[in-house]
């Protein structure tokens, strides 16, 4: 009798070893995906408030892009091995991506403003532009080429216009006589940079208590 209860019980070693060391293995991968999750939120909040195109600022996106990467290969482990919370998991990876979403979408609406604000604030020089290619994008309204000289030299961007300007009309714009290649002021409307900033910042507190909800249930 015991010889046999030990032949029967030698199946079941191998198999609870496996449950073991996935269990193990979906504790580590929730612990670095709840880390990558924070270093989302670090990586778009020095993205958030540096200048635009700094080091800081790409670095920023840098560790959020890749902290997202790194939390998506933990979720896509833990949806792999199962177990008894497995119907937790897609919810929980759902609500980290909603988190990265909205923390994203915050700095970069953030970073934007910052960026068009410092433009409008160095723009002191007052200059004759003519315009050409204008093009109603519906996506983002009517764009045209702003072409100017400045201490003899021309520089040119691309900018919003009120409607499709003609070839050769004439507008004054303001420039930043330092940077005079930097893109030219035509006109700044920042409603939609703070609708993107009002969206992050009421959504991604939000996504994180869908984030721990998911977590603990």
């Amino acid at each position: 009798m015991n010889t046999t209860r030990r032949i029967g019980a030698l199946p079941s070693r191998p198999y609870g070893t496996a449950r073991s060391l996935a269990a193990t293995v979906s504790c580590g991968a929730r612990a670095a995906g709840n880390a990558a999750t924070g270093l989302v939120l670090a990586g778009t909040a020095l993205a958030a408030w540096t200048r635009w195109g700094t080091a800081p600022w790409r670095d920023g996106w840098v560790l959020a892009v890749g902290a997202a990467a790194a939390g998506i290969v933990c979720g896509v482990l833990r949806l792999a091995l199962g177990g008894r919370d497995g119907d937790a998991r897609p919810r929980t990876m759902a609500a980290a991506v909603l988190v990265w979403v909205f923390a994203a979408c915050f700095a970069f609406s953030m970073s934007a403003w910052f960026h068009e604000l410092g433009l409008d604030r160095r723009a002191t020089a007052r200059v004759s532009a003519t315009v050409t290619g204008c093009r109603d994008r519906y996506d983002a309204g009517t764009q045209c080429d702003y072409h100017w000289w400045l201490d003899g030299r021309e520089h040119a961007s691309r900018d919003t216009a009120s409607r499709p300007w003609p070839d050769g009309h004439r507008v004054t714009v303001r420039v930043d006589p330092a940077r005079p290649d930097d893109p030219a002021v035509v006109g700044r409307g920042y409603w939609a940079l703070w609708i993107g900033a009002a969206v992050g910042a009421m959504g991604t507190p939000f996504a994180l208590i869908l984030l721990w909800i998911a977590e603990v249930t």
